[in-house]
């Protein structure tokens, strides 16, 4: 178990690494005057931005979601379409009112 757990952290954080440093060197063709300290602070702080905004959009969808599951709604994916799904106000009426 803690093998797996390790070899997969060390696969994520290989890959990751690999990636920061492809977007390093395609930042040094974009800007070759700035230095790499500089150049490195800017793509950590693009990261963290774009992590913190995949997390707050993360937490906002969720509270969207769960409200629509206390107000009634069948399923969140339904949420995007024009009605319900075929038979499903027949079975919804089947069903014993408590």
């Amino acid at each position: 178990m803690h093998q797996f757990f390790f070899s997969k952290i060390a696969r994520l954080l290989t890959a990751a690494v690999l990636i920061v440093c492809l977007v390093g060197l395609a930042a040094q063709d974009l800007a070759p005057q700035m230095s790499y300290a500089k150049l490195a602070a800017y793509v950590l702080l693009g990261a963290v931005v774009l992590a913190g905004n995949l997390v707050g959009l993360s937490v906002i969808y969720l509270n969207i979601y769960q409200w629509v599951l206390r107000q009634g709604g069948t399923d969140t994916a339904w949420f995007w379409f024009s009605s319900e799904p075929k038979g499903l106000e027949s079975l919804r009426d089947k069903l014993p009112k408590s």
